[in-house]
């Protein structure tokens, strides 16, 4: 099950005790599993972010990643990172799909929830 979808079963459950008047002990499992869950959501959210490894196999400088998030969030065009660096040739396609594969397998390989 999707760490979100359990996460939302859980808030609802515990407002469902919550109103019934059911004991505090009881109700502060639920929070306690409800905290742990967003812990979990945390590490998910925070996986490397495509510019991240670019820097590590040293493809683009801090200066290059800079310039090109300061384009991407000022242009009108709703553009990705890697879209942006493709175009003003720091990067090639070759390598932009290497660094994508790698971001993929970084996600895919983080803990699945049970």
């Amino acid at each position: 099950m999707e760490v979100e979808t359990k996460l939302e079963e859980l808030k609802q459950e515990y407002k469902k005790k919550d109103e019934m008047g059911i004991p505090m002990s009881v109700r502060e499992q639920y929070k306690n599993e409800m905290d742990q869950l967003k812990g979990k959501l945390k590490k998910k959210v925070h996986q490397k972010k495509l510019g991240q490894i670019l820097l590590e196999k040293k493809l683009v400088s801090d200066e290059d990643l800079r310039e090109a998030l300061t384009e991407q969030t000022q242009s009108r065009e709703d553009k990705l990172i890697g879209e942006v660096l493709l175009e003003q040739g720091l990067i090639s396609r070759d390598q932009l799909e290497e660094a994508i594969k790698e971001q993929v397998n970084l996600a895919e390989g983080q803990e699945e929830v049970k």
